[in-house]
């Protein structure tokens, strides 16, 4: 896993034209710019992300507005209609209260047309009476009429049969009978028209009075019924009406809160954007942290595992060079006691050339003084070598319990130091191999002890070089480490920041989650009342329904209205005809009287 993701990254890097030979230090760099491009790019398209939102949720609140007048605007038309409606049906009511005021004026005309024609006939003792009293009336007067006219025929026929003596032209006589007995016939036909017509009349009357009483009584109830539904609707109509005012101002007052509350949802849901995307980065940093935790434990146990390879090379590494140290100890003290055999030879052999030997002498001790001095150095080399690789393993083992999260590239400077210790471990095993060549060498041929000498400064320089590259990498190691423990540092301070950020957006989240509720609640109660409005509109329907069939009654009732006064006519008419036949009927008595007065006073 580790091996695949080391060699992504290479590649990436290689991609991205750092080669396999760049440097921890480049990589740390061009890493850090990705990590900038991509935050910049990441709060770009944050900003633009948030604007769109923001862009929606004024679209959103637009929307919302002008549905909500919309909404307001049609309950308000439909509150205009009704009060029209409402107007047009009082004024349809006042008129057929008019109208039945109008007939009952009539029908008292009528009534009073009757008894001024009763008055006017000398009939003022029944004109207050009902109409079959009149009729019965009327009947009694005819048949007393009938009587009289059969008592002045008895009479007439008694004179004509009685024989007095009187002196009468037979020529007037003869033509006074006939003419008489026509005048009779026309008399008592014109009589029996007349009472057969006034028959109808009464009949005809009694019909009309019964059907106007019946009529009369319907429509007194019929109104009575329909003024009383007429006000309860009215009563209903105005309770609704002052029920639906007062809904319109509950629901104007909850479009100012609503539009009031408007910038509160923008908010929530611009906070609830943040929450989110404040969630996903703390998600990406939980993973990206479990990420490298994980790496750091692989480290960690590859650290451990190099250690623990490292402690067994250095002490394999020792023992050789405590091995070589003794061999060469054994091989300079043989040396020694050979070279003082060989002195003290030539001591004894050649005395001439003491001085010379002398010298040489000095010069052997001089040797064995630069050499007992350059093995004291290089003891000194190897221990300070060993307490630096010491001091190493100490410093990063610290700075592993340190920093939690480790790098690829710290873990790379890692091995790369571990190899250079082995390197450095081979050259001193080199340099020690060499050593002994040289102090062989210097046993046998102590004429090239002085370059050795040489030889072995330069390897001095060599190793204060590499002493002081040692230091400057130990000085970048813990460059290193102090740069780690500072990221370290401000990981866990961004950390504890977003903690606390997300402490208080879910505060802010609970809030959002209260005003939302609110929200839903004010929703459903503006449901509610839509439901409630459809369920009026609905009322209104039946209303305008009730309202029509009202009016289909009432012209039903004109259609009766007008039927009755037609048969109000019609019995007018009958009335006149039969004041006429009355009068005529007087006249022709008065005719009859007069003849049978004039005949009289002529038989006389």
């Amino acid at each position: 896993m580790m091996e695949t993701e080391l060699a992504e990254i290479d590649q990436r890097l290689q991609e991205d034209g750092l080669g396999p030979g760049a440097s921890p230090v480049e990589r740390q760099l061009h890493l850090w710019r990705l990590l900038q491009s991509s935050e910049s790019s990441l709060q770009s398209t944050s900003q633009d992300l948030q604007a769109l939102r923001m862009q929606q949720a004024a679209e959103m609140k637009e929307r919302f507005l002008f549905q909500v007048e919309n909404y307001m605007e049609h309950i308000r038309g439909l509150l205009e209609e009704r009060e029209l409606l409402m107007a047009e049906y009082e004024h349809e009511n006042e008129q057929l209260h008019s109208e039945l005021q109008q007939i009952k004026l009539q029908h008292d005309a009528q009534l009073k047309e009757v008894v001024e024609m009763l008055d006017q006939e000398g009939l003022a003792e029944i004109s207050y009476s009902s109409p079959s009293e009149q009729v019965a009336y009327l009947l009694v007067e005819r048949s007393t009429l009938l009587e009289r006219l059969e008592a002045t025929d008895r009479k007439l026929d008694t004179q004509s049969l009685t024989g007095h003596p009187r002196e009468i032209p037979q020529e007037v006589q003869g033509e006074a009978m006939p003419e008489e007995h026509a005048e009779r016939q026309r008399l008592e036909r014109d009589l029996d028209e007349a009472s057969r017509r006034l028959a109808m009349a009464h009949q005809e009357i009694r019909h009309l009075t019964d059907e106007l009483d019946s009529a009369r009584k319907t429509q007194a109830v019929h109104d009575v019924a329909e003024l009383q539904k007429a006000k309860e609707h009215n009563e209903r109509l105005d309770q609704e009406i002052r029920a639906l005012r007062g809904r319109v101002r509950v629901l104007d007052s909850e479009r100012k809160t609503l539009l009031e509350m408007v910038p509160c949802l923008q908010q929530l849901e611009d906070k609830d954007c943040r929450v989110r995307e404040l969630q996903r980065r703390l998600q990406k940093l939980q993973t990206e942290q479990e990420e490298l935790v994980e790496r750091n434990e692989e480290l960690e146990s590859l650290l451990g595992e190099a250690q623990n390879l490292g402690k067994a090379e250095r002490e394999h590494h020792e023992s050789e060079v405590e091995g070589l140290q003794r061999k060469v100890r054994l091989e300079v003290l043989e040396g020694r006691l050979v070279e003082e055999k060989e002195w003290r030879k030539q001591l004894e052999l050649d005395l001439a050339k003491a001085q010379v030997a002398i010298k040489t002498d000095k010069e052997l001790d001089s040797l064995h003084v630069e050499v007992s001095w350059l093995q004291n150095t290089l003891e000194e080399e190897r221990l300070l070598a060993r307490q630096n690789q010491l001091a190493l393993q100490a410093q990063i083992s610290e700075a592993q319990a340190r920093a939690k999260v480790g790098t690829r590239p710290f873990a790379l400077s890692q091995d790369s130091l571990l190899q250079q210790k082995g390197e450095e471990s081979k050259q001193l095993r080199q340099e020690l191999q060499r050593v002994q060549g040289l102090f062989t060498s210097a046993e046998k041929e102590l004429r090239y002890e002085r370059e050795k000498n040489l030889d072995l400064k330069r390897h001095n320089a060599l190793l204060d070089q590499e002493k002081i590259k040692l230091s400057a990498e130990l000085k970048q190691a813990q460059s290193k480490v102090n740069q780690l423990e500072q990221s370290n540092q401000v990981q866990s301070t961004e950390t504890e920041r977003l903690r606390h950020r997300v402490r208080e957006l879910e505060l802010e989240a609970t809030r959002c989650a209260q005003i939302q509720q609110a929200h839903d609640g004010l929703q459903e109660e503006l449901n509610t009342e839509r439901i409630r409005v459809i369920a009026a509109d609905k009322k209104v329907l039946e209303l305008q329904q009730q309202v029509k069939s009202l009016l289909h009654q009432l012209r039903l009732e004109e259609t009766r209205a007008q039927e009755a006064s037609r048969l109000e006519k019609d019995m007018r008419e009958m009335s006149d005809t039969l004041s006429e036949l009355r009068a005529k009927l007087q006249e022709d008595q008065l005719q009859r009287g007069m003849k049978q007065a004039t005949y009289l006073l002529s038989l006389l």
